[in-house]
């Protein structure tokens, strides 16, 4: 409960889409880093993690035809060209039987310039930053680019989150128990917003301010 609201979120909502789900089906997680186990509760879960930026030999590659139940990404899309999203976004359709769930930061206005201004305050550690210049450098991914990407299939949009309630990162005071004083009010927040907003987030209106979305594609069975 004390994990990162945004990290919590989407591990949260990309389980609760996959629907009713049986003890022991299975997912396959990729591009994931082994966190999607925590929240998946009875599944059999498999980590196929893309290192680095280089998406070109994706790693859904590996495995058969209808080999899981389901097939998830989670925030991989906007870390990878555009030009392997939409091979990505097929090996997920490939390897899963029932259903497939992929959600990403979505490129809107706001969200981009919220991308630039934490880039341009550099306080955050090194990996952060890298993660947000593969935002800047190979643009969020929008639900419009990935149906071009996807001619004729039928995908459930699904948003979240006001991306104006993020704060860019501050440096923090020189006083250490200032820190400690900071850090527990902000991890109490974390943990309500996580046991109480977190239900209510996401739903099918999408606004200016959305700062995420989820694509659910249902139909696999009838490709078949």
């Amino acid at each position: 409960m004390f994990l990162n609201h945004d990290t919590y979120e989407r591990h949260y909502w990309t389980v609760r889409l996959l629907g009713p789900t049986i003890a022991g089906e299975s997912v396959l997680d990729l591009g994931g880093e082994r966190g999607l186990a925590r929240f998946a509760k009875g599944l059999e879960v498999r980590d196929a993690n893309i290192v680095g930026p280089d998406a070109v030999n994706d790693p859904g590659r590996a495995f058969g035809d209808k080999s899981f139940d389901y097939a998830v990404s989670i925030d991989t899309l906007e870390h990878m060209p555009k030009e392997a999203r939409g091979e990505h976004l097929r090996q997920l359709m490939r390897v899963a039987r029932k259903r497939v769930v992929f959600c990403a930061p979505i490129g809107q206005p706001l969200q981009n310039d919220f991308q630039r201004r934490l880039l341009e305050a550099g306080t955050m550690d090194d990996a952060s930053l890298q993660y947000v210049r593969e935002h800047l450098d190979y643009g969020l991914p929008t639900p419009e680019e990935i149906e071009s990407l996807l001619p004729g299939v039928a995908v459930d949009w699904y948003f979240s989150g006001n991306v104006k309630r993020y704060m860019v990162p501050g440096k923090p005071p020189e006083s250490r128990a200032a820190q400690k004083a900071i850090m527990a009010v902000a991890l109490f927040i974390n943990w309500l917003y996580n046991a109480t907003w977190l239900y209510f987030k996401v739903g099918r209106k999408r606004r200016a301010v959305t700062n995420r979305f989820y694509g659910v594609i249902r139909d696999l069975r009838a490709e078949d």
